[in-house]
């Protein structure tokens, strides 16, 4: 994980014990953290360097390239 967010630690502590704002804090914490996950991972995947499996896939099948070695040399090839 890139960072981990708690929206809790962010809300006023007079509103911190209230059922509903626990609740909606969970939440959102998990979505910020799944949105940032996921922006780290396109940002990562945006290099050839640090692409994952399935970015060097579809990378090949755009440029239409036989994929052949290891991932390290699929990526010197591209």
């Amino acid at each position: 994980m890139f960072y981990e967010v708690n929206i809790k630690d962010y809300i006023p502590s007079y509103l911190k014990d209230i059922r509903e704002f626990e609740l909606i804090s969970q939440v959102e914490s998990t979505k910020i953290n799944e949105l940032t996950n996921d922006m780290k991972k396109n940002l990562d995947n945006s290099c050839i360097v640090s692409m994952d499996e399935e970015s060097i896939i579809r990378t090949e099948i755009f440029l239409n390239i036989q994929p052949e070695g290891n991932l390290e040399q699929r990526r010197q090839y591209l």
